[in-house]
């Protein structure tokens, strides 16, 4: 009756999961069937454990079906995060093939078992028992878990999102369940945890896709907001606007204008994100929040429009920029001087104008 009380909950929170997912219009379409797939999947593997466990020493149930629902479980257990990790990977690296071949790896020492016990066993009453060798079947599944905690920290870290907080829940509910069971198997909360970590993730996923511009793939003006609260002070505000942008608008189309700030964006990224964030904070207006390295600045912005230079020998659109930088101290300096960077920013701007006259 426990397990059934907790496997119902499990199969609401992943329902609850299902919902929000289609009526958040944000997801790209990849994202919505990748969490639709994991809402689907769990679900089944949830139904598949409780079977299994309701069979256990059931002599009135078919061995082979006994035997089936053992089988399932342990297969889905580490595809589960495979498949959730498969929602917002780009492309397949070589730790991904790695880690698929764990999986299909579990699946063979699984099927070997069926004949020597390795990993499990069922006797002909039915009766569940671990293998001798239990622990690779829970190694693959401990690898396959830090696998997509790993890939998740990485996707916000791709987009300068490093919540650790976040990252350090989803470990703890996720090993909460995977040691509980393994010190005792009676104890099932493997799956529900493994559904609390899902709604985990779709939260982790959204805050990351909120606070990015989706044209330039940086972080975006909300984001930027919220950026004056940090305690990491001294920072240096760096804004970077392009030059003459209005006429690329006005003369090759927006979709030229687009690629345009596409490139700038991947050139600021590129410069600067080892040593603060980027952002775009308005049409074709960016600004970086540097943590250190503030007396190397010109460095960084020499190779920026270095970059942009080498850019504009395959496409002639990519325009100059403006740049103009300030330190503040304090919280209370902030407002003041990015308003500095800013105003540098306009004299830069009248500078090069001045120049190409």
């Amino acid at each position: 009756m426990v397990f059934l009380s907790i496997s119902i909950m499990a199969i609401l929170v992943l329902i609850g999961l299902a919902g929000s997912v289609y009526n958040n219009y944000s997801l790209s379409e990849k994202a919505r069937k990748g969490f639709f797939r994991i809402t689907i999947l769990l679900s089944f593997a949830i139904v598949i454990s409780f079977l299994s466990v309701y069979t256990d020493n059931d002599e009135s149930v078919p061995h082979i079906l006994r035997v089936f629902f053992t089988f399932a479980e342990f297969s889905l257990t580490p595809v589960v995060s495979l498949v959730m990790a498969a929602s917002f990977v780009q492309e397949m690296r070589p730790l991904d093939k790695v880690v698929h071949a764990l999986a299909a790896i579990n699946i063979i020492m699984l099927t070997l078992s069926l004949k020597f016990g390795f990993i499990f066993s069922i006797d002909k009453y039915n009766h569940y028992e671990r293998g001798n060798l239990y622990f690779i079947y829970m190694a693959i599944y401990s690898v396959t878990a830090l696998y997509l905690i790993f890939k998740l920290f990485g996707l916000g870290k791709s987009y300068q999102y490093t919540n650790i907080n976040e990252i350090l829940m989803m470990v703890i509910i996720l090993f909460f369940g995977v040691i509980v069971q393994a010190i005792n198997s009676e104890v099932k909360v493997g799956w529900l945890s493994c559904s609390i970590v899902a709604v985990f993730i779709y939260c982790y996923y959204s805050n990351v896709i909120t606070q990015i511009d989706p044209l330039t793939g940086i972080l975006n003006r909300q984001s930027f907001n919220h950026i004056s609260q940090t305690k990491l002070y001294p920072l240096g505000i760096l804004i970077v606007d392009l030059n003459k942008f209005k006429e690329v608008n006005d003369n090759f189309g927006h979709a030229e204008g687009d690629k345009c700030l596409k490139i700038t964006a991947r050139g600021i990224q590129n410069t600067y994100r080892r040593i603060g964030r980027c952002f775009r904070t308005g049409g074709d207006e960016f600004c970086v929040i540097i943590y250190r390295k503030h007396s190397e600045i010109e460095k960084y912005n020499e190779r920026l429009r270095s970059f942009l230079d080498k850019e504009r020998e395959d496409n002639p659109h990519v325009t100059t920029v403006s740049i103009g930088f300030a330190v503040a101290n304090n919280k209370e300096e902030f407002d003041e001087k990015y308003n500095e960077a800013d105003k540098l920013m306009y004299e830069d701007k009248k500078r090069q104008h001045a120049v190409r006259k």
